[in-house]
Formats: structure tokens, sequence, C-alpha cells
């Protein structure tokens, strides 16, 4: 399996009033309460907490690889951080070869051929790359995917995906589900959204760290990269994508099973 997210996700986003997300990715028996305070106490407290939204895709990804992988499957994880900015889907582009961008760069050009290689070599070998570990739980080992030729940065594996919030998620605040179960079974659990009941002493978070605040949705930066997605060539270039990776799978299926050298070296 290949597995992606985006270094930013949903972290420009702003919850608006009475917006309410469900933390039905953890199956937790209090998802709306629970995220509740997770927003309201924990968000930004330092830079790897952010918000809901962007954890569920890092802690969904985070989980189903290893269960993939502890199913005996092959799993190779990555995480798109080519500049300007990178959040969710805007890594779809570097998969289709189609940019809107109005500050296009060769380095966005040199990435569009690292995954259309990735593609290529992932459905005829099973591997996107000879120098692409397996995802490794152990490590939470990924491919930081990110071209930038001025500073001599490329693609490279990194351990620890998300790793602190990805545990924070698994155990502080399951810790928290439990919490709101018992103080809801003694009658004393009456908010929606837990402000007054939990407090971080119950799971030792410091509350003295620096509020660290994610950027403006009013960037001009980031609207650009937002208004792609208002785009609907951009969701059909998705689709000609999808059936142009199911027809590769097809063909390679019926092609004569011939070992070949990896096109990445």
């Amino acid at each position: 399996m290949l597995c992606g997210v985006t270094d930013n996700e949903f972290t420009i986003f702003k919850y608006p009033d009475g917006y309410y997300i469900s933390a039905t990715f953890l199956d937790f028996e209090n998802p709306v309460d629970t995220v509740n305070v997770y927003r309201n106490k924990f968000t930004n407290i330092t830079p790897t907490f952010v918000n809901s939204d962007s954890s569920a895709v890092f802690v969904s990804a985070a989980t189903y690889s290893e269960a993939l992988t502890n199913a005996g499957g092959n799993v190779y994880l990555f995480e798109s951080r080519q500049k300007p900015f990178s959040m969710h889907v805007t890594d779809m582009q570097y998969f289709i070869g189609i940019h809107r961008e109005k500050n296009h760069t060769t380095d966005m050009d040199i990435l569009d051929s690292f995954y259309s290689k990735l593609l290529v070599n992932f459905t005829k070998f099973g591997s996107p790359s000879p120098n692409w570990e397996k995802y490794d739980p152990s490590k939470m080992n990924f491919m930081a995917m990110e071209i930038d030729t001025e500073q001599g940065i490329e693609p490279k594996m990194e351990n620890g995906f998300h790793e602190e919030l990805v545990n924070f998620w698994l155990i502080n605040m399951m810790q928290i589900d439990r919490n709101i179960i018992e103080m809801k079974l003694n009658g004393e659990y009456n908010s929606f959204d837990g402000r007054a009941q939990l407090t971080t002493k119950h799971i030792g978070v410091p509350t003295s760290l620096p509020i660290i605040y994610a950027p403006a949705v009013s960037d001009p930066e980031n609207l650009e990269l937002i208004s792609v997605l208002n785009q609907w060539w951009f969701y059909v270039s998705i689709l000609l994508l999808f059936v142009i990776v199911s027809v590769l799978f097809i063909v390679c299926k019926k092609a004569v099973n011939v070992k070949r050298q990896p096109l990445l070296v």
C-alpha cells in the first residue's frame, strides 16, 4: 500500500461556530466531547499538536500503516512537504502532472518526475524505489517528499512519523475518553465541550508552553492553493489519474512476469 499525507493538511482552516468533528477515526465512546476537549485545551499547545482534523489524517495514516504491516502487507508511507505550502490533497498535482500555481518552480517539475516514476515502479514491482524502506511500526519511517535544489534537499527517509501527536491520541486522548465515561456515570459531566470538568492535570500535559498559531486563511499564498481545490478540472484530473492507474495495473497483471531493474536509482 502507498499511503501519503501532506505536512500541513487542514492546519490553516479555522473551526466555524457550531462545527464539531467526531473522533470516529479512533472509535471513541464520546467522540464529540473528546475532540472538543482536545480543541479547547491542546490544539497548538506545541507545534506538533495540530488541530483535530489534521490529527485525524496523521493518526489514521499511522494506524492503518501499522495494521496492514502487522497483517503481513507492505506499506510505503510518505509526506509531501513541497514549498511554498503543502496542504490536504495539494500533492495530487504531482501525481497528475498538471499545475496552476502562479509561482511554479523547476523543483516542482523534478518532483513531478519522481511521483510518476514511483507510481510506475509500485505498480510493476510492488516497491516505489529501491531506496524506499517498507514501513516499520517500531521506527514509524516514511519518505519526506521535498525538492529544493538550492538547499540540496531531495526526497529522503525519516523516522518518527508525527510520533508525539500519534502517541498523544492513542494514549492520552483515549484516557480522556475513559475519564468522560466515568464522569458521566457519576453524574459529574454536563458540559458538551468538557471545558469545566477536565483539566490538564488528568494527563500531565503542561500548559505553560507558547501557543503556536496556524497561518490565517487570508494569507494570499494559502488562498491560491485553496482556490485550486475549487476548480472542476482538478477533480476531473484526479478521476483520470485513477483510471490510468487502474489500466496500468490490469495491463501489468496480464504481462509476462519478467524481472527488470527499477527505474529509480
